[in-house]
């Protein structure tokens, strides 16, 4: 009996290791898939130690992009200022040399009212020569302001 039951266990074994056969037969074309979508895939992939050093090196650069634009910045203004302070100076010596101009025409007229004008006409002239003049200043610290914000804008390409 022995001899039958062996033979019932080896029939009942067989067909297990068939059934898994064809189970395993199935299953190796998706494990050869998956093994090729791995391949892949895993080399693109980044490790958390590669994410890490890559927020290191963006952090450094960002600071070290922050710290020259401070740097640009504050040498730009300085520029601005010293620039706006030499036009004022200038303005100021044009201001003094028409006013100059101007109460030396008024001297110099002949002691008669009609050829001479008069302290109000000297005024007006004065007030539209200086707003000429702070006109032609705005446009000129406009020009300064503009170039100054074309460096700006064009300084971290260029450098």
């Amino acid at each position: 009996m022995s001899r039958g039951m062996d033979d019932a266990s080896t029939s009942l074994m067989e067909t297990e290791i068939s059934s898994i056969s064809a189970i395993l037969s199935r299953l190796e074309p998706r494990v050869a898939e998956m093994h090729g979508f791995i391949t892949a895939t895993m080399p693109h992939l980044v490790t958390r130690t590669e994410l890490a050093e890559a927020r290191a090196d963006i952090r450094s650069e960002a600071l070290a992009l922050r710290s020259e634009s401070k740097s640009d910045l504050a040498g730009l203004r300085s520029e601005i200022r010293d620039e706006i302070t030499a036009l004022r100076t200038e303005l100021k010596e044009d201001l003094r040399a028409i006013n100059e101009r101007l109460l030396a025409i008024a001297d110099s007229k002949p002691a008669s009212r009609a050829g001479r004008p008069t302290p109000r006409g000297v005024w007006y002239l004065a007030a539209i020569v200086t707003a000429a003049l702070l006109v032609a200043s705005f446009a000129y610290v406009g020009e300064v302001v503009h170039v100054w914000q074309r460096d700006l804008v064009c300084s971290p390409g260029a450098r």
